[in-house]
């Protein structure tokens, strides 16, 4: 709703609660405490034109609400009620986000501090690791010494001959 609508369903509503007659001078006096005269007697050509409102029969300046005039101000009422009940909303929504903020601010430095303290364990653990992986790599490396050593060591294996062999396995199998 602009300025303008606004202005004009404020008039209206005026004129809804009064009986506006021009003609009387005790009605400028509300008039005055609402509204300029200038703007007041525009805005009432303005919703007389849009047949918000009309001039009783005699013409002698006593304005009242017609029907469609009835119908725009619960039009304006809805919107306005519309409006104010989108404008708690937000507040609540702001009133909310605000809480939830403040809570976040309290609590920013814990998030940080835990994964700093992983960081910090991850970095431990990962040089103990590699001191573990150090110490297996030189234990495997003494096996294989060790293994060569022994390879080195062992007597060649003597080859029987074939007639030795079959003669030891068939004793077994006689036996």
């Amino acid at each position: 709703m602009n300025e303008n609508e606004k202005e004009l369903s404020e008039h209206l509503i005026f004129i809804k609660q009064n009986i506006v007659n021009l003609r009387d001078q005790e009605i400028y006096s509300k008039i005055y405490e609402h509204f300029e005269r200038k703007s007041f007697l525009r805005n009432i050509r303005v919703l007389e034109a849009n047949h918000l409102i009309v001039e009783d029969e005699n013409r002698n300046s006593i304005y009242s609400i017609t029907e469609k005039g009835e119908r725009y101000l619960e039009q304006v009422t809805k919107e306005l009620e519309y409006n104010s009940e989108k404008e708690r909303i937000e507040f609540e929504n702001l009133k909310s986000s605000t809480e939830v903020n403040k809570w976040l601010l309290k609590t920013k430095w814990y998030p940080l501090l835990i994964s700093i303290i992983a960081v910090l364990v991850s970095i431990i653990l990962g040089f103990k690791d590699d001191t573990k992986i150090n110490e297996l790599e030189e234990r495997i490396l003494n096996l294989e010494k060790k293994s060569e050593s022994i390879k080195s060591d062992a007597k060649p294996l003597e080859i029987y001959p074939k007639e030795a062999v079959e003669k030891a396995t068939t004793k077994k199998i006689d036996t």
